[in-house]
Parts: structure tokens; C-alpha cells; sequence
């Protein structure tokens, strides 16, 4: 799996930040949020992007523009 951080823009100037986890040959992907307090780079986050990895399956974890 490669892990690349990258910026999206929401609104306007406003950007997040975002790590794009994806295995290779991935299907499918998906899009979690974290709850608050917790940000994209909370281990229960990683170990879901990674388990999903395993799985074939690419993770766009992110960061609220108030994190």
C-alpha cells in the first residue's frame, strides 16, 4: 500500500488535508470521516486504512477544516 498525503480544497481558499492510501490493483474505495477529536491520523483510522488495504480496497482519509 503507498500512503500519499494531499491537499483538497472545500470552499473558496479553504483546504484540507488528506492522506490517499491505496493498494495496488485496488476495486473500490472509500471515504470515512472521524469523529471528532480524533483526526485521519488516529491509529483506529490507520489500522482501518490498512485493513482495508488488505482487502483491496483504497482509503481517502481526511481532516476537517476546523482539525
Amino acid at each position: 500500500m503507498t500512503t500519499k498525503p494531499i491537499s483538497i480544497a472545500v470552499s473558496g481558499a479553504t483546504q484540507v488535508s488528506a492522506l490517499w492510501d491505496k493498494p495496488r490493483g485496488a476495486k473500490a474505495a472509500l471515504v470515512p470521516a472521524h469523529g471528532a477529536g480524533a483526526g485521519m491520523t488516529h491509529k483506529h483510522m490507520a489500522a482501518t486504512a490498512e485493513g482495508l488495504a488488505g482487502r483491496g480496497i483504497a482509503v481517502l482519509r481526511f481532516n476537517f477544516d476546523y482539525m
